[in-house]
Formats: C-alpha cells, sequence, structure tokens
C-alpha cells in the first residue's frame, strides 16, 4: 500500500493483474455514461475526504455518512460549509455535460476515420482522476478492479511476475519474478523494461492497463516484449494459476531467522506468523527481515505483523487535509529478540510503514539502502456499477512523526551490494554476495 497501498509506481506494487477497458456500445450510452460518472465520481470524492483511511487496495467502509460529511467541512445535503468566495472546488455538471455532448457532435460531424467512439466513456472517467495530477489517483474499470481484488487475495492467473512503474517516466520494469512461475520459467529477469505484450505498445501506458494484456485465462500465452541491457528480448509466456508465496523463512547458521516478506497481501499474516513460529520452534537467537524489493500491500496486514513485534505503543497514523488522524496502536506483547530489517530502493509503501516503526522504537537495524520513499495513503472506493477509483487521501507518519514522502527510510546502516557480474544468477544476488544480508547476521549475532 501500497497500492497497492500499493506499489509506490502504480500500486502500490502491482502483480500482472487488471483488466481490460470496457467497450462503449453507442452514442447514447456514451453521453449516458458521462452523466453517472461524473456524478458517482464527484459523489464519492466527497465521501473519500473524511472516511477511514485504509491504505492500498483496502476498501472504505462508510457506516456514518452524514457525520463524515460534516467533518469534511460539508453540510448533510453536500454542499460546503465554506464561505460564499472561496475558491471554486466543484463541477458545474450542466456545464459539463452540454460541452461534452457538443465534442461528440463535431466527432460525428468531422472525424476522418471510421467513426467508432469504444473507449471514450471509459476514457472520461480515467481523465477526470488523471487530471489530479496525481500518479497514484486512477479509475479501475470493472475488469481491473476484479483483477486488482483477486491479484491481493494471494492467488491470481497470469505470468507470476511483479512490475513497477516510474512516476516520472512511466517505464514499467520487472521487480521479481517469482521463482518456478512462468515469467521466470521463460527467461524474464529484475530489472527487465517491459516494452510490451504481443502486439500491444506500453510506450506511456498506465501500469494498470498495461498489466491487463499480461494476465488471462490459463494456459493461454502471452509474448513479453522486453529491454535488457539495450538489447530487445521476447519471451512466450504460458499464464498459470498463481499462488503467491509472500513470505518464506530460513534458519541461517548460528540461529538466525531469515524471513523474506515479498509482499502484503491477504495471505501475508497468516504465513508470516507460520514462519515466526517456526524460528521460535527452531530457538533461534534473533531474526532478519528482508523487505528489500518489496512494493507494499495491504494496510491492515503490515499493522498486524507489527502488532506482533513491538511493544505497547503507536505503530503508524494517518492524517487528511482536514487535519483528521487515524493512529494504529500495538499492544504489550513484543518480540524481544534482536531484530534487522533489509531495504533498498523498491522497499516501499507498507514496507517503509514495518522499517520505520522497528527504526522508531530502536528494537532493530536498518541495513541496506535508501528505501523508495512513498509517505501517501491511497484508497479504493467501489462506485457501485463494479467500476472503483483509487485516491490519495492523506498522508502516513511513523510512530514518531516523521512522514518519509519522496525522501524514504534511512538505514542506520549503508550496505551497498556488489557490481560485479559474478554475484548474480538470472538477476538475483547470490547468498554468498550478498553483503547485505551478511551485515544483518553480524548484527544479530552481536559481531
Amino acid at each position: 500500500m501500497d497500492n497497492n497501498f500499493n506499489n509506490p509506481w502504480e500500486e502500490e506494487k502491482s502483480n500482472d493483474s487488471w483488466g481490460q477497458e470496457q467497450k462503449v456500445k453507442d452514442n447514447a450510452s456514451f453521453i449516458k455514461g458521462i452523466v453517472v460518472g461524473l456524478t458517482v465520481t464527484l459523489t464519492f470524492f466527497i465521501i473519500v475526504l473524511v472516511a477511514n483511511i485504509l491504505i492500498g487496495k483496502d476498501y472504505i467502509e462508510t457506516d456514518d455518512k452524514q457525520q463524515m460529511l460534516e467533518n469534511a467541512g460539508f453540510n448533510p445535503d453536500g454542499s460546503s460549509k465554506n464561505d460564499k468566495n472561496d475558491k471554486k472546488d466543484t463541477v458545474d455538471l450542466d456545464e459539463a455535460f452540454d460541452k461534452a455532448e457538443y465534442i461528440q457532435e463535431l466527432i460525428e460531424k468531422y472525424f476522418y476515420y471510421e467513426d467508432d467512439i469504444a473507449n471514450i466513456e471509459e476514457g472520461v472517467y480515467a481523465g477526470m482522476l488523471a487530471a489530479l495530477g496525481d500518479p497514484y489517483s486512477v479509475y479501475y474499470t470493472e475488469e481491473a478492479f476484479d483483477a486488482m481484488m483477486e491479484s491481493t487475495s494471494g492467488s491470481y492467473c497470469g505470468i507470476g511476475v511483479v512490475v513497477q512503474q516510474a512516476v516520472d517516466t512511466m517505464i514499467i520494469t520487472v521487480v521479481n519474478p517469482y521463482k518456478g512461475c512462468p515469467g521466470f520459467e521463460a527467461g524474464l529477469r529484475p530489472g527487465d523494461i517491459i516494452l510490451g505484450a504481443d502486439d500491444i505498445d506500453f510506450t506511456g501506458m498506465d501500469i494498470n492497463e498495461a498489466v491487463s494484456y499480461i494476465r488471462g485465462e490459463e494456459d493461454t500465452k502471452v509474448t513479453i516484449h522486453v529491454l535488457r541491457d539495450e538489447e530487445e528480448l521476447s519471451f512466450e509466456v504460458t499464464r498459470k494459476v498463481i499462488d503467491i508465496p509472500t513470505v518464506t523463512y530460513e534458519l541461517l547458521d548460528g540461529n538466525v531467522a531469515y524471513i523474506k516478506i515479498e509482499s502484503f497481501d491477504e495471505v501475508t499474516y497468516d504465513q508470516f506468523d507460520e514462519a515466526m513460529t517456526k524460528a521460535k520452534n527452531d530457538n533461534c537467537v534473533g531474526y532478519v527481515f528482508d523487505v528489500r524489493d518489496n512494493g507494499g500491500g495491504l494496510y491492515d496486514i503490515v499493522v498486524d505483523m507489527l502488532d506482533d513485534l513491538l511493544p505497547e505503543g503507536k505503530i503508524v497514523y494517518t492524517e487528511d487535509k482536514k487535519g483528521h488522524r487515524e493512529t494504529e496502536y500495538s499492544d504489550e506483547d513484543c518480540i524481544s529478540l534482536p531484530m534487522a530489517v533489509l531495504t533498498n530502493g523498491n522497499s516501499a509503501s507498507a514496507s517503509e510503514i514495518f522499517a520505520g516503526a522497528i527504526q522508531d522504537y530502536g528494537v532493530g537495524k536498518i541495513i541496506g539502502t535508501q528505501s523508495f520513499g512513498k509517505g501517501i495513503v491511497q484508497s479504493v472506493i467501489p462506485l457501485g456499477d463494479g467500476t472503483a477509483i483509487k485516491l490519495t487521501v492523506s498522508s502516513y507518519f511513523t510512530p514518531n512523526g516523521r512522514n518519509i514522502h519522496g525522501e524514504g527510510i534511512t538505514p542506520d546502516q549503508i550496505v551497498e551490494l556488489p557490481e560485479e557480474e559474478e554475484a548474480y544468477d538470472n538477476g538475483y544476488i547470490k547468498r554468498e554476495y550478498d553483503t547485505q544480508l551478511q551485515e544483518a547476521v553480524k548484527y544479530i549475532l552481536g559481531e
């Protein structure tokens, strides 16, 4: 949360998901769609300002909408309590509808090519969110929304590759092709820049739409085009049902528990709890939590995990533009053994909440390189017709009140990985060359 809390470039993190855009049947549905889309979106935009904030892919529950409107500075009928001289912050729907209808008339009359207005309706809704100038606020088609919800469940149909998108360049990059999954077996590797899928060019495309072309029905094939070291490559991949192993456990020499957290999905807490139980039964002397290349996930999941680790007190809090604050707390049950957290530039959102809280409490050491720096909160709001929007609604703060947006978590000990080619196997650092993990183990053992 990412995003997909989401993946910082999208979602928060994006597993290969999201559906294709819906088609507009005819001109009448286009105009009707604009009316419905604008009205519903604006209504939910008011509600989201004061909703219970959930990062990334969580829902907002609105049990008391009237109270929420009042807290946000609106009257029960939705009108603003602000002075009439305040800056205009609403859309003139009549004017917008008239203009949209006029534009459609011009298209029908003058557009040179065959009159095909498919995707225009969805484009109107997507355009409203794009006009906010916030790369994390997006519109989900019905297919995209369904796929996003499926991806956070820990099981989906695709190629088993985690991708992220740079905010400035819109470049989509492979972060983690899960070992043993179709993408990895076909040859995709961390760092590959995805150029397109089949005959679809991804240049300038939003990650949600791009990934919709990667996902598909089980046993169907998709050709992924990538750029690797200035060489263009293509890989034919057969889609399969992917059960995401979000947490893996290993007992290292010296009885150090190594727990790799790939993402924060619905299945992650149970997998994490199982790993912690194994570590305890193995009489471990301390824990190394690896959130490198973890782009985030679900807010409540990372909170639950930190509750198991931290002493009684504040875990994280969010604050919206009205100053409304929501705080999460841990109880007195905690881990007394030493802890270390590994981070890198792809550790974002929920990963940064995880690392930041442990750092603020002083119960563990952050080792590695600067994290990504995504300290803003997105909430996903269903629109009632199968579609949804994701809006940036607040900032989050570590227990000590740090907002790390645009800065990231600075490790207590900065350790770079080696650059020589022999240190890597198919894009993954070899264990004997993993200087960050080695330093973490030394810390746990007191060396």
